[in-house]
């Protein structure tokens, strides 16, 4: 491995990041894009089937519209599974997230250990000038670092923001199944 392979392979670690982030942050956004509360005023003048037929007709493709349909089923397992099927394409992607911004944490220190290791090598020519050696050792470590946390730091803001996205879909999920009455 020679001085900068371990930086483009924390910085590709650093795009999968951020393309796996954005995935789920679209697949998340696109099943919640349903507002509720013209619904729920059509829930209260018309009733319960006909809020179930709004909104799934507002929502097609949204977690509540699903939730929706599987509750006005006369199957009553019906609604359950529909509920752990959406509970495991929310989770869906965050533990990868955990994972690789732990490994992109210690990828950035083993490749500070890796760069630090490289000072106390033979040179050849360069040991001439030992301050160079120093100075490339150490910036490499630092950025070694630098990429390794920020890779963590982007993964965990990023868990961060599609928690609390799921937060508010399981907000929105219970509004729905209260009011057809489940």
């Amino acid at each position: 491995m020679n001085v900068g392979a371990d930086h483009l392979v924390q910085l590709v670690l650093l795009g999968v990041i951020a393309g796996l982030g954005a995935l789920r942050a679209r697949d998340l956004g696109a099943r919640a894009g349903l507002a509720l509360g013209p619904l729920e005023r059509e829930r209260q003048r018309a009733g319960t089937e006909a809020y179930v037929d709004a909104l799934v007709a507002a929502g097609e493709g949204s977690v509540a519209a699903e939730l929706a349909r599987a509750a006005s089923e006369p199957d009553e397992m019906a609604l359950e599974v529909a509920i752990r099927e959406q509970q495991r394409r929310l989770a869906r992607g965050l533990r990868a997230l955990r994972v690789l911004g732990a490994a992109s944490t210690a990828l950035g220190f083993c490749g500070a250990l890796f760069h630090l290791a490289w000072i106390s090598q033979d040179h050849g020519l360069l040991d001439l000038v030992p301050q160079r050696i120093a100075q490339q050792g150490l910036s490499s470590a630092a950025l070694s670092v630098a990429l390794g946390v920020g890779g963590s730091g982007l993964a965990v803001s990023t868990l961060l923001a599609l928690s609390a996205r799921g937060r508010q879909l399981a907000r929105d999920l219970d509004a729905v199944l209260r009011a057809i009455g489940r």
